[in-house]
């Protein structure tokens, strides 16, 4: 074997045309800049036909000489090619307008240069340089996208280690990326509602039972209407030079148009994403004629996730398959279960699909600051990914600072794209070693450890609370002892120290939320609280604090303080439940929680009706059972605080409560003596000094039988009851789908209820005079959970003014007599 030449990199010079681009030029100054620190000296940068140096590297194909440049090869968008041209000349070019940064950056990286984060480059000092050999190499993915702090903020950076999606920031200096326009969810934007939805509510989804639906649905994609709007919205989209996709894909919600011409076309293709990608290749095939360099991007999401049969995607189509429930994020794709059904759509859409990108989930949605064991996985994933024929890849975090190892994974993410055959441990290593320096053989420990229970078998996706097992208490305890001394051997004053202490920030979140989850005792629920949980609750406060305004969580984004979302936790105790009885029901209702009528049985079947708080649910352990707030989005200020009891008796209990701004509530709720009915009264009156809007917003939480028994019906104008076709999938491919959603002239006549036919048993909420503005239900495949959600319209509140709200739910062993409708599954 040859040894490889090797050159005094004092002896090199770095030539680039005069006429180079302006990506060109900056490869070449960052080539000099960098060659200046391997060799300790300066290293100059001249043109063509002004260099004699001993090694000249050319940058980019205008640094040719010209005999040479007509024979050089094609190359395809950021593939890079090392091509010695005689004894002294080494030329440096790539395809596309990267290609001459990204040829600089693989030969960098070769000698051993690496871009660790913005604030932690590794450049050796070599006396001896390398040559760059005959080489040619192209990225596993054509995109490649990661959503970190690091690469959605400086695009240095995410350039150097050769990101190039939209969010990278990358400017014509850094090649431009892949920009999207718009990112995703697209179609309240072709068709806004408000522009739309009065003159043409057939734009929209038709929904069996709930007629046209233009919130909280989607687009009529067989309406020829809406083709038009959909080509039209690309065409403008696509004049702008930097936008290189168009987004056409469904709103981030369920309700798809249930029409007949959408449902025959869907039925051809065995489920919804029929009618989307039949709708997308119409959009491509208009646009390719004006632009057939740019694409139509879509999703395979939820409802779209089974690619169709009997159909191929246009050329010009992008299908973004979504890493969604049900799903595993810890274990490899090939080697769980719980991606079986992920993987059958992904190699289904690369066998129809020229272009298929990857969403790949890489946090935990539920908890940004909790600890999120993937490494394994992502280990093997990407190149599971590329072995398939996947054409991009979007590693979607959260772009906010303090996540866990968020550093390290931008930058294990962006190598990975870009050469799949690495190992993620490898380079996760690699980073350790230099971001944490003196402390990283502990915090490698610290990672091996926090990997322990999932390598036993436990599953983790992104909405697991980590109190659902994802770490054994001896786990935490000895993971806390490497951080511990990853702590020690950290000097106080070095650049290393900020990164340590930022450690803690997710460390002692993870702990404070890694406990036994809230347990149902016969008359109260229990708190468990985990060891020095208000020390901890103190330290996650104090380092937050550093990085400003923080999501804790995806949503509801009215409910991101660190005070609601934990202080409820930080002491073991008992939460003592009301009990109330009539002939008919049993019930509890938990003050300190919101208030929460937490049980309903119902006396003639023994049957509990009320979901519990479980700790996969969002504003837990705050919603389950039945809760009330005051506003549209979320339940309003203050909501987590504790009730207080002002009265009770045997069938009835009086609450209390300050809801922020000088609001104060008062619930009364009461079992019926007569029936088996619950009335719920809530006054809410108004101290402050600033009229206030007050929009009762109800949340009914409902664990009956299997989703698939389980109809909606609701009261309509002159007292006609009518069923409701539902649409859940029992085939497990769904873990959370929306049933109903009832807007405008949809919204029932102050009745509507769920019946399950096999139990023969059901609930009903009337909300007597009170005109509501939305009902909705979502259902929960995991624990055939059923949400009923009630909007009522909004009411002012004058300063001194009062308000009173009331309604009732009444369970029921029969269906509302004379109700008409399918009201079955399909």
């Amino acid at each position: 074997m040859r040894k490889q030449q090797t050159i005094d990199p004092r002896q090199c010079e770095i030539v680039v045309a005069k006429d180079a681009t302006e990506t060109e030029r900056r490869a070449a100054r960052d080539l000099g800049w960098t060659l200046g620190v391997v060799a300790g000296r300066s290293i100059p940068v001249r043109h063509r036909g002004e260099s004699d140096a001993s090694l000249r590297l050319l940058v980019g194909d205008s640094a040719a000489p010209l005999d040479a440049r007509v024979q050089l090869p094609a190359l395809t968008e950021d593939e890079v090619r090392f091509s010695p041209l005689d004894g002294r000349s080494v030329l440096l070019r790539g395809g596309g307008p990267r290609g001459a940064l990204y040829a600089v950056y693989e030969w960098l990286d070769l000698i051993g240069c690496r871009w660790f984060h913005p604030g932690e480059t590794r450049i050796p000092r070599l006396r001896a340089l390398p040559l760059p050999g005959d080489l040619r190499t192209r990225p596993g993915f054509e995109y490649r996208e990661a959503l970190w702090y690091d690469a959605a903020t400086h695009p240095d950076w995410a350039c150097r280690n050769r990101l190039n999606g939209h969010l990278n920031g990358l400017d014509s200096a850094h090649g431009g990326g892949w920009g999207w326009d718009p990112f995703v969810h697209s179609f309240h934007l072709i068709a806004p509602p408000s522009v739309y939805a009065d003159a043409h509510p057939e734009y929209y989804s038709l929904r069996r039972g709930q007629g046209r639906v233009a919130s909280g649905a989607q687009l009529c994609l067989s309406n020829p209407d809406v083709l038009r709007l959909a080509v039209d919205f690309a065409l403008e989209k696509m004049a702008n030079p930097s936008t290189r996709i168009v987004d056409v894909s469904q709103n981030d919600c369920a309700n798809p148009c249930q029409c007949p011409r959408c449902a025959a076309r869907d039925r051809r293709a065995g489920g919804h994403a029929g009618s989307l990608i039949d709708f997308v290749n119409r959009v491509a095939e208009s646009t390719a004629r004006h632009h057939p360099d740019k694409y139509i991007g879509t999703l395979a999401y939820t409802y779209t996730q089974a690619p169709p049969r009997g159909l191929r995607a246009h050329p010009n189509v992008i299908v973004r398959l979504c890493h969604m429930e049900p799903s595993c994020d810890v274990h490899p794709l090939d080697a769980c279960a719980r991606n079986r059904h992920y993987v059958e759509c992904l190699r289904g859409w690369t066998a129809i699909a020229p272009r298929v990108y990857v969403w790949h989930y890489v946090t935990n949605f539920l908890h940004y600051l909790a600890f999120h064991p993937n490494l394994d996985a992502l280990a093997k994933d990407v190149r599971f990914y590329r072995d398939l024929g996947v054409k991009g890849v979007f590693f979607q975090a959260q772009r906010d600072r303090g996540m866990s190892f968020a550093e390290m994974h931008a930058y294990c993410q962006a190598r990975l794209a870009w050469d799949p055959d690495r190992d993620y441990w490898t380079e996760g290593g690699e980073f350790v070693d230099a971001f944490y320096g003196p402390g990283a053989s502990a915090v490698r420990r610290l990672l091996d450890t926090l990997h322990g229970n999932v390598r036993a078998g436990v599953h983790a996706h992104l909405y697991t609370h980590p109190s659902e097992g994802t770490f054994t208490s001896s786990q935490l305890a000895e993971a806390d002892q490497f951080l511990r001394r990853a702590e020690r051997a950290t000097p106080p004053d070095s650049r290393f120290a900020p990164r340590v202490y930022r450690l803690r920030l997710w460390w002692d979140y993870t702990r404070l939320t890694s406990v036994k989850p809230l347990e149902k005792r016969p008359s109260s629920f229990r708190v468990h609280a985990a060891p020095e949980a208000p020390r901890l609750f103190a330290s996650v406060r104090a380092r937050i604090r550093g990085l400003g305004p923080h999501p804790l969580h995806e949503f509801p984004a009215g409910h991101q303080d660190l005070r609601e979302e934990l202080a409820w936790s930080l002491a073991a105790r008992d939460l003592p439940c009301v009990m109330l009885r009539s002939p008919f029901l049993r019930a509890q209702v938990a003050p300190e929680l919101a208030g929460m009528l937490c049980s309903l049985e119902d006396l003639r079947t023994g049957h509990d009706l009320l979901c519990k708080p479980a700790p996969w649910m969002l504003r837990y352990p705050f919603i389950g059972g039945y809760t009330e707030g005051i506003s549209a989005g979320g339940f309003g200020t203050d909501f987590r605080r504790a009730y207080a009891v002002k009265g009770q008796s045997g069938n009835c209990v009086v609450l209390t409560a300050a809801l922020g701004g000088g609001v104060r509530v008062e619930r009364r709720i009461e079992l019926d003596p007569r029936t088996p009915r619950v009335h719920i009264t809530s006054t809410y009156t108004h101290r402050g000094r600033v009229a206030v809007p007050v929009q009762p917003h109800g949340f009914l939480l409902l664990q009956l039988g299997r989703l698939e028994d389980i109809h909606f019906h609701c009261r309509r104008t002159g007292g006609r009851w009518e069923a409701l076709d539902n649409t859940f999938p029992s085939d497990g491919t769904v873990s959370a789908a929306q049933w109903v959603s009832l807007n405008g002239n949809a919204v029932p006549d102050g009745i509507w209820g769920v019946f399950d036919s096999k139990l023969r048993l059901g609930l009903v909420q009337d909300f007597g005079r009170n005109r509501a503005r939305h009902c909705g239900s979502n259902a929960y495949l995991r624990d055939q959970r059923v949400m009923m959600e009630t909007l009522l319209q909004p009411r002012t509140l004058k300063p001194g003014g009062r308000r009173r709200f009331r309604h009732s739910l009444h369970v029921v062993h029969k269906r509302p007599a004379g109700t008409t409708g399918v009201g079955r599954n399909r």
